[in-house]
């Protein structure tokens, strides 16, 4: 169905044109927007595009997803199949999609260390999975709230009902190994093993009762001790005590047995946080209760223009995911913390975070009439990078072929005023995968008129919200009317520019290609947007854009291309004729000659 609707605008977009509206007039966060567009993916569900501009030939390029609270579809996190490793954004999916989740959007979210190790809390379905080492947090709780805490502190208490001291703490879970302190381990981390290469000391206990959770305990029974190993397998039902057999807990493995009963709490300084059925470490806290914080506060390891991705929510519950592009010159420069902080305060957010940007910058979407989930950024690695966590926009819909939602196929798109289109519809399921639409759709203009399907623009320029019905479903989109342009350019089927003046043979044939661009966005046209006019006899355009050379040898003249209100002169030279392609009126001349 993608493809479907890329062929149809490709046969009509027969004229490049790009068009759009100036819809911020300050620079603020990522620029001056110059353009956006918007597609409803479902109810409550909106994805958009956005350029701008900035000082001198700074330019900027951000993509974002809108989730109210009342949507069908909803967040999770996820630290991919395994805590160590790291996964792809498309890799991710594919195992989500594994364990039953339909996957309809989705970004990079924590930072990590390499080999792609989050470094903050990781938290799914209310199993902790990965402890603290250092960083904010952004929670998804129980009731669906979002919720950001700074700097949560959480350790574990480790007991032995044999010891008659009390409890030990450690604070690494499932943490990349730092040869200093006591770590836990569980099967979360690697399906493999503990991936420690140097001589450690491992105490293997099998989970009793109990899972690990932000303030939970868990009961476990001592099986192994194993004075000198590397890396160990952990096991599904097991937690792996380990430290260096070097160093302050060289021998603390000899004040455990076999058999010994252990019990371990986490201790999580944040009572909100233990509420919550998703955790994921970020960056800054950027605004909070709709301000800027304070920059002194922030990290300056982030320091800079890069690509970003930020996450955050407006007072309504709508909860906001932003990626911009950036180390692209002339497409993206990136964002500073201070733009991002502006941008997403432009966008409505009274809290938002920054997540891990750079090369891990990624945002994926199943665009309408799409079967799977892609990129739509372009990320500065040239490709997708391994990263050690995403937010999952899921729905429990099941794919079921009844049209639920109605798309526009004219979506975004950019007229001239009073220009008529005729508008086409497409449908997809409850769980936003592509189906038949209705037989019979019927589409109503905000500002336009309808005759039909033919839409009329009207006179004025701006937004027209286009609402579609039909066979139970419905939809909308959106269609732009602009009236001014910043570019007309003519060049030949070679795409260079038909500057100065246009030699031709009498019955020579020169194929027009018509560019015309208002911040680079694409208008709507077919041949009859064009008009043609010649200042003197010179020849003609046939239907295809195909001017003939058809004048007297020696014939100057201007050929004026004019779209809406805009107008463009080449100036064209007829020379002699051609001696195997003669234009018709002279060839008849020399039919009567030889008469």
């Amino acid at each position: 169905m993608g493809n479907r609707i890329r062929i149809f605008l490709a046969a009509l977009l027969v004229v490049s044109l790009c068009l759009t509206i100036t819809v911020c007039a300050a620079d603020s966060g990522a620029g001056t927007m110059t353009s956006v567009t918007e597609t409803v993916l479902t109810s409550g569900l909106t994805y958009y595009s956005r350029s701008y501009s900035g000082d001198g030939e700074v330019r900027q390029a951000g993509y974002s997803l809108e989730l109210s609270p009342d949507s069908s579809v909803y967040p999770i996190f996820m630290a991919c199949d395994t805590i160590w490793g790291g996964l792809t954004m498309t890799q991710c999916i594919r195992y989500a999609e594994s364990l039953g989740y339909n996957v309809v959007a989705a970004a990079n979210t924590a930072f990590y260390n390499n080999p792609g190790v989050p470094i903050g809390i990781v938290v799914e379905h209310g199993k902790l999975r990965s402890g603290q080492n250092g960083l904010n947090a952004f929670a998804i709780l129980d009731d669906g709230t979002y919720y950001t805490a700074k700097d949560p502190q959480l350790h574990f208490e480790l007991s032995n009902a044999a010891w008659q001291t009390g409890a030990v703490q450690l604070t690494r879970f499932n943490k990349l190994y730092s040869g200093d302190g006591l770590h836990l381990y569980s099967s979360d981390y690697s399906a493999v093993s503990t991936r420690i290469e140097e001589d450690v000391w491992v105490v293997r206990m099998k989970i009793a009762e109990g899972d690990m959770t932000l303030g939970g305990t868990v009961t476990l029974e001592v099986t192994d001790i194993l004075p000198e190993v590397q890396e160990v397998p952990i096991g599904s039902e097991y937690l792996i005590l380990t430290a260096s057999s070097e160093g302050a807990y060289s021998d603390f493995y000899s004040r455990f047995a076999i058999g010994d009963r252990i019990t371990i709490t986490s201790v999580c300084n944040d009572e909100t946080l233990q509420k919550a059925a998703y955790v994921s470490g970020c960056g800054d806290i950027l605004i909070e209760d709709g301000k800027i914080t304070d920059e002194s506060t922030w990290s300056p390891f982030v320091a800079g223009s890069h690509p970003r991705t930020l996450m955050g929510w407006k007072a309504d519950g709508t909860l906001v995911i932003y990626a911009a592009d950036g180390r692209r010159a002339g497409y993206a420069n990136g964002l500073t913390q201070r733009q991002a902080a502006e941008e997403m305060l432009r966008q409505g957010c009274v809290y938002a975070v920054n997540l891990d940007g750079g090369g891990s910058t990624t945002l994926g979407v199943r665009l309408p009439g799409d079967s799977t989930v892609s990129v739509v950024n372009m990320p500065s690695d040239g490709g997708q990078r391994q990263c050690a966590g995403f937010v999952l926009l899921v729905t429990d819909a099941k794919q079921d072929g009844r049209v639920c939602n109605l798309h526009l196929e004219q979506n975004n798109l950019i007229v001239l005023p009073g220009q008529q289109v005729e508008l086409c519809a497409f449908g997809t399921d409850a769980a936003l995968y592509p189906v038949q639409s209705a037989d019979a759709v019927a589409f109503f203009a905000e500002r336009g008129k309808m005759d039909g399907h033919i839409y009329i623009a009207p006179m004025t320029s701006g937004k027209d919200r286009i609402s579609i019905w039909g066979g139970g479903a419905s939809g909308e989109g959106n269609i732009r009317v602009v009236s001014n342009l910043t570019r007309l350019e003519v060049t030949n089927e070679y795409g260079r520019p038909l500057e100065g003046n246009i030699v031709l043979r009498n019955g020579e044939a020169l194929k027009l290609s018509i560019t015309a661009e208002y911040q680079e966005r694409p208008l709507y046209a077919d041949y009859s947007t064009v008009s043609y006019t010649m200042s003197t006899p010179l020849g003609y355009v046939d239907e295809n854009g195909m001017f003939v050379a058809d004048a007297i040898p020696g014939t100057t003249g201007t050929l004026t291309l004019t779209i809406g209100d805009h107008s463009l002169d080449v100036n064209v030279t007829v020379t002699g004729p051609q001696r195997d392609a003669l234009s018709g009126r002279y060839k008849m001349a020399l039919d009567y000659l030889r008469k």
